[in-house]
């Protein structure tokens, strides 16, 4: 029974399967395999499998059953078309296992494709949302997707894009680091991050490249502003740190082209600029001269070493005291050399003068291969201004140094001059401390350190000074109290007794006050003259007016008296030659006398002439000893010659002079009966002469001076002359060329030398 009703359940079902393909496949499916034979098999199972799984018809034909297949339209299955199987087998059981199979999967890939499509959605929606602009491209590049913030970016439309290559349509980016970038990323697989300035947008961006099987996804977010903010900040930075190193340099170099150096070094160095230079002005040729350079160039030599003001963009800034700015130097008429600029790739151009009170000192330029900003150029006209105080500093300072060095050598030269000074010189301050004294001061004044440092009175008064008849001089009366009391003392002489040796020298005194400008006594200055050779050359004309008004009228007196007698007794023939010869002696005399005041006056005076030749000394030395026999005592004259001196060059007349004065001296001041001994040897070009005598000798004082003008060695004898004859024969030796001198020591005798030329 229940078999029965089981049959006719399904018999019912296929009728109802049968109406349902019927209706649906005639009306609404399209059928694809419709094999009569199995009809009623498919029929039986349509109501089980309706709508449980879709398969292709390649998929349905390798199965090894008989199968109705039916297409669904899209709109019925909520998704793309798909196929309806339905089939049938020995076994119910089997086919409807794999309905309820095929029915669940196919939910399942339903509600998959839901959610793909819901994730994709949502993707797309955040895509969409996401500040940054986004692109996707497929391996061979071409635009897969573009967001709407990319849109702008792109400076096109997604539909203009999508398919579209992306280097064909930007080629502009092909070759930067934007393509090696993507490129790298998509052949390695690897993410990559970079910053990027492009072109096509005139912006920064950080991009960041995602690759995959299928191509590579881009992020690019705009970071312009923060570009520009970190640039700012970066910028500040470095003008900080320029205006650091410039204060570095104007503080702490030494000299001014050091400092200039270090300051062009550092806006090169700071301002990235191609070079940097710095010229100062020579004021009194109105010339800019180039003192610093850095960067591409370092020379100070050069077309640009030295510009006239008024000249060139440098003179120009000079002249107008305007600063030239420009960040556009190709066609900038200021910028002569436009092919240089254009070479050298040069942007801007920023040239400062260099002012201080209105004064200009000098120039600042720089050149830059990209533009200044606003802050550099503010930068710029800090440093400009630091640089002119430097330079006017520096120039006040080499001004000063100049004043110092002049007033050093003025000093110097002073000084030296007061140390050349012969006379005594003495500096005090307006308390009598003694600022200054000059060697001749300190030998006159014989101060030892100790006593320099005593107030003035207690020093004047270690002095013994005296006035000119002998009194001594009172301290208030001294030329420098005087002087700084504000008097003037002038030619004051003074004998002063030298605390070292006692002796006595004579001096002409003189002091003034030395005043401030505003009138005020700052101290004096005294000077003392030695006049103690005038004062002895006073003492020797008096004893020369003595001499010879005493020398002169004794032979006077006897030729008057001679001649009286020779009048009285002239009838007596021996008195008359006796008063004859008398007479003789004393006018020769007095010839000599005279002769020896008219050849010091023509010796003086260079009128002296000189008729020269060769002569033999040993002739002409008998010769001169046997004429002068009555005058002179021959038997103590003893010559020593060799016969081998050759002859000499000299007057007659005057070499005469020269012995005869010679021996003369040496019988009058030896020891009566004593020899005295002329010798004549060769030495080098010259014959020396000498004569000795074994007479009192000369005092070491006075050996210096023996050949001087009217001088007599103190502690000689009286004797008839003007005190001529040894500086006549110097004078006369001198005239030949030759040299006297005298060697001497006293109790045994003088020795005096002289020279003369070879023939």
């Amino acid at each position: 029974m229940h078999r029965i009703k089981r049959d006719s359940m399904t018999k019912d079902r296929v009728v109802l399967g049968l109406l349902f393909v019927f209706v649906f496949g005639v009306f609404c499916f399209d059928v694809f395999v419709v094999p009569t034979v199995i009809l009623p098999v498919a029929l039986y199972a349509m109501p089980i499998v309706v709508g449980a799984y879709y398969l292709s018809p390649r998929q349905v034909s390798a199965l090894s059953v008989w199968a109705l297949i039916l297409r669904l339209p899209a709109d019925l299955v909520a998704g793309s078309p798909a196929w309806l199987l339905v089939l049938h087998s020995l076994s119910v059981v089997i086919i409807g296992y794999l309905g309820v199979v095929l029915a669940a999967r196919r939910t399942r890939e339903a509600a998959l494709r839901r959610e793909s499509e819901a994730a994709r959605q949502q993707v797309t929606s955040i895509l969409e949302s996401i500040t940054d602009a986004f692109f996707a491209v497929d391996r061979d590049w071409r635009f897969t997707y573009v967001n709407k913030q990319a849109e702008p970016l792109l400076r096109r439309g997604r539909e203009e894009l999508l398919g579209e290559s992306l280097w064909k349509v930007y080629p502009e980016v092909v070759d930067t680091a934007f393509d090696k970038q993507c490129h790298r990323a998509l052949v390695e697989q690897t993410t990559v991050e970079f910053r990027e300035f492009l072109a096509p947008a005139k912006k920064w961006f950080d991009i960041r490249a995602y690759p995959s099987q299928d191509g590579l996804a881009v992020y690019l977010r705009d970071v312009t502003e923060q570009k520009r903010a970190e640039e700012a900040l970066a910028e500040r930075v470095r003008l900080a740190t320029l205006i650091t190193h410039v204060d570095t340099a104007l503080i702490h170099s030494n000299t001014l082209p050091e400092i200039l150096r270090r300051c062009a070094e550092a806006l090169v160095e700071h301002l990235h600029v191609a070079f940097a230079r710095i010229w100062t002005l020579d004021a009194e040729q109105n010339v800019l001269v180039l003192r610093a350079s850095a960067g591409m160039y370092t020379h100070l030599d050069g077309s640009h070493s030295r510009v006239p003001v008024g000249q060139f963009k440098i003179g120009l800034i000079a002249q107008e005291r305007k600063p030239i700015l420009t960040n556009a130097v190709l066609g900038d008429p200021r910028v002569h050399d436009q092919e240089w600029a254009r070479r050298e790739g040069m942007v801007a151009f920023a040239g400062y003068p260099l002012i201080v009170e209105d004064r200009v000192v000098g120039v600042m330029a720089a050149f830059a291969r990209q533009p200044l900003t606003e802050a550099a150029l503010q930068a710029m006209a800090s440093v400009a201004s630091g640089i002119a105080l430097v330079i006017e500093r520096k120039r006040a300072e080499e001004e000063r140094e100049k004043v110092l060095e002049e007033a050093q050598r003025r000093a110097a030269e002073l000084d030296g001059t007061l140390e050349a000074v012969a006379d005594g010189l003495v500096v005090y301050d307006q308390t009598g401390t003694i600022v200054h004294m000059n060697p001749a001061a300190e030998s006159i004044l014989g101060y030892t350190p100790e006593q320099r440092e005593l107030p003035l009175a207690e020093r004047m008064a270690l002095l013994r000074m005296e006035t000119a008849d002998g009194k001594p001089l009172p301290v208030d009366q001294m030329p420098v109290q005087r002087a700084l009391h504000g008097e003037i003392a002038r030619g004051m002489v003074i004998v002063i007794h030298r605390q070292s040796d006692g002796k006595a020298a004579w001096y002409s005194a003189s002091a003034a006050p030395v005043r401030a400008p505003d009138g005020r006594l700052m101290g004096c200055v005294s000077v003392f003259t030695d006049v103690t050779a005038l004062h002895q050359l006073q003492e020797q004309r008096e004893d020369l007016i003595h001499t010879v008004s005493h020398d002169l009228r004794n032979p006077l007196a006897i030729i008057m008296g001679q001649a009286q007698v020779a009048l009285r007794h002239a009838e007596r023939e021996d008195v008359v030659r006796k008063c004859a010869d008398g007479i003789n002696t004393s006018a020769r005399r007095m010839n000599v006398m005279i002769r020896d005041l008219v050849d010091v006056a023509r010796l003086e005076g260079g009128q002296l002439r000189l008729e020269t030749r060769p002569i033999d000394l040993i002739s002409f030395v008998h010769d001169l000893l046997e004429r002068g026999r009555t005058v002179m005592e021959r038997g103590r004259i003893k010559v020593d010659i060799s016969p081998d001196v050759p002859p000499v060059l000299a007057d007659p007349d005057r070499l005469e002079r020269i012995l005869v004065n010679l021996l003369s001296n040496a019988l009058k001041y030896s020891t009566p009966e004593t020899d005295v001994t002329l010798t004549a040897e060769r030495t080098n070009d010259e014959v020396t002469v000498s004569v000795v005598d074994h007479g009192v000798g000369i005092a070491p004082e006075d050996l210096t001076n023996i050949f001087d003008r009217y001088f007599r060695a103190q502690g000689t004898r009286r004797t008839e002359g003007l005190g001529l004859g040894l500086y006549i024969t110097r004078m006369l030796v001198e005239a030949h060329g030759g040299r006297a001198w005298a060697e001497s020591e006293l109790g045994k005798g003088s020795t005096f030398y002289f020279t003369l030329p070879l023939a």
